[in-house]
């Protein structure tokens, strides 16, 4: 949704290290929640043999459920691309927020306090003028 303007590389930026954190997040909520053998699966996805990362992918899915599992991988496998990562989390964004400047504005002004780190929204004000334009004020 972010365009490649250099006003905007910064909150690229933000944003994309703000999903690596929840993928290590992640990995650590699943080695605590399943156990330290689940854990070892979601290490198993770096591996090169593609029969030992579909057990380690079919191990998260059974423990984990189907759903949970999906959302899981598609923050900590190693193996996808922030384009490949990307396209599978916005499966799980709501829908409603299609319009970049709703939630530009939402997420700077962060009303119902979602965002904790200031640099994550300092670094949206600065993309607001590229996004907003003329209502950036507003």
């Amino acid at each position: 949704m972010l365009d490649d303007r250099p006003a905007l590389q910064p909150l690229r930026n933000a944003l994309h290290d703000e999903i690596i954190c929840a993928g290590t997040h992640v990995t650590t909520l699943i080695d605590v929640a399943y156990g330290r053998r689940t854990g070892r699966a979601v290490a198993a996805l770096r591996s090169d043999s593609s029969a030992d990362r579909g057990l380690a992918l079919e191990m998260l899915e059974v423990t984990m459920g189907t759903d949970a599992a999906r959302a899981a991988i598609a923050l900590v496998d190693p193996t996808l691309d922030s384009l490949a990562r990307r396209s599978r989390l916005a499966g799980f964004a709501p829908h409603g927020h299609a319009d970049p400047s709703q939630w530009l504005r939402e997420f700077v002004v962060d009303n119902e306090k979602h965002w904790q780190e200031s640099w994550l929204r300092v670094c949206a004000w600065y993309a607001a003028p590229a996004i907003l334009g003329g209502s950036t004020v507003e």
